[in-house]
C-alpha cells in the first residue's frame, strides 16, 4: 500500500478539478434559463453536473480522513453544518424574504413549503445541500472503518460499484415519475454516491495511478460524450446516462494538471458553490423584468442573454462573498 500522505498529496492541488467545477456550475445555470425549442435539447450538455458534485463530495470525505484520520464522527458533524448546513438556512431565510417582497410588492402568492423547508430550502436548489450535508454525514463513518483496511476497502468498493450500477439502471421513466420534486432529485443522483465510495476507495491504491494518465483522461472525456450524446438523442432525463457523463468528468476532473494551468482555475473554483447559490434568485429578478418588456421568452437569443446575465451577476456576487471574511460562509 502507498502511503497515505502521499495519496492526499496528489489532491492538495487539483486545478483542473477547480476548472470542472466551475464548469459544472455554469452548466447548472445553463439547465435553468434554457426554455427555447432550438436550444432546449443542448441542456443534455449540463446534466453531468449534480452527478459530478456528488461524487467529488463523496470522494473528498474519504480525502479528508486519510488527512486527518482523527476527527470523531461528533467532531465532522460540527464542521458540516457550519460548512453546509448554515448557508442552508441562511439562502432559505433570502429566498423566504424575496417571496415575501414580491408578495408586497406584485401580490404573487408566497409557496409555504411548511416542515419540507427544513430539506427542501425555499428555492429549487437547496435541495441538493440538504442532500450533499446528509451524505457527508452518512458517508464519514464508512470512511473511518475502511482507513488503514485494505482487505475491507476492496470489498466495499466492489459492493458501492455494484450497487452504484444498479441504481443507475433503474429505469428512467420509473425514476421520474415520482412526484416529488426532492426525493426524485435524490434518487437521480444516488448512484454517483456509491460510485463516489468505489472511487474514493481505489483511489487509494497503487493502481490508482493509472486515473492520471493521459489516456485514462481522454477515456473520461469520451465518456462525458458519449453519455451526452446519447441523452441529446433521448431528448429527456436518464439518470444511467446523466451518472456516467459526471463520472466522466470526475475522470477528467483528477487529472493532476495539463502543463501549466493558469492559477485562475483555482479562484473559479471556489466560485463554484456561490454561482450555484445565488443563480435562482437573479434569473427570477431578471425574468421577471423582461415579462414587462416586449421580448419572445421562448427565443433561444433570449435564452442566451439570460444565461449571460445570470451566470455574470452569480458570478460577480460569489466573488464578492468570497473577497470578505465575514460573507465568505455563505458561499462554501
Amino acid at each position: 500500500m502507498k502511503n497515505d500522505s502521499d495519496n492526499t498529496k496528489r489532491t492538495d492541488a487539483q486545478p483542473v478539478l477547480d476548472l470542472c467545477r466551475f464548469l459544472g456550475a455554469a452548466a447548472i445555470v445553463w439547465l435553468h434559463t434554457v426554455r427555447s425549442p432550438e436550444l432546449l435539447p443542448s441542456t443534455a450538455i449540463g446534466r453531468f453536473a449534480v452527478p459530478f458534485f456528488t461524487l467529488a463530495t463523496v470522494f473528498f470525505v474519504f480525502e479528508g480522513i486519510r488527512h486527518r484520520p482523527d476527527r470523531t464522527w461528533g467532531q465532522y458533524a460540527r464542521g458540516r453544518l457550519a460548512r453546509i448546513g448554515l448557508p442552508f438556512v441562511a439562502w432559505t431565510l433570502v429566498g423566504l424574504a424575496y417571496q415575501a417582497c414580491l408578495a408586497w410588492g406584485l401580490g404573487r402568492p408566497v409557496e409555504w413549503k411548511g416542515v419540507r423547508l427544513l430539506w427542501e430550502g425555499s428555492t429549487y436548489n437547496l435541495w441538493f445541500l440538504s442532500f450533499l450535508l446528509a451524505v457527508n454525514l452518512a458517508v464519514f463513518p464508512l470512511g473511518m472503518a475502511t482507513h488503514d483496511r485494505p482487505r475491507m476497502r476492496g470489498a466495499v468498493a466492489m459492493a458501492a460499484a455494484l450497487l452504484g450500477i444498479a441504481i443507475a439502471s433503474v429505469p428512467g421513466a420509473m425514476v421520474l415519475s415520482i412526484e416529488n420534486d426532492y426525493w426524485r432529485f435524490v434518487v437521480c443522483a444516488l448512484s454517483s454516491v456509491f460510485w463516489g465510495v468505489g472511487l474514493a476507495l481505489f483511489w487509494s491504491w497503487p493502481a490508482s495511478r493509472v486515473l492520471e494518465r493521459n489516456a485514462s483522461t481522454a477515456l473520461g472525456g469520451l465518456l462525458f460524450l458519449a453519455a451526452t450524446i446519447g441523452l441529446w438523442r433521448v431528448g429527456g432525463r436518464m439518470p444511467l446516462l446523466e451518472s456516467l457523463a459526471g463520472l466522466g468528468v470526475m475522470i477528467v476532473a483528477l487529472r493532476p494538471g495539463l502543463g501549466k494551468t493558469p492559477a485562475s482555475w483555482r479562484k473559479l473554483g471556489a466560485l463554484a458553490f456561490g454561482i450555484y447559490l445565488a443563480h435562482p434568485l437573479f434569473m427570477s429578478v431578471y425574468d421577471g423584468l423582461a415579462k414587462r418588456l416586449p421580448v419572445d421568452r421562448l427565443a433561444w437569443q433570449y435564452d442566451v442573454g439570460l444565461f449571460v446575465l445570470v451566470l455574470g451577476s452569480s458570478v460577480l456576487l460569489a466573488w464578492l462573498l468570497h473577497r470578505y471574511r465575514w460573507t465568505r460562509w455563505l458561499a462554501p
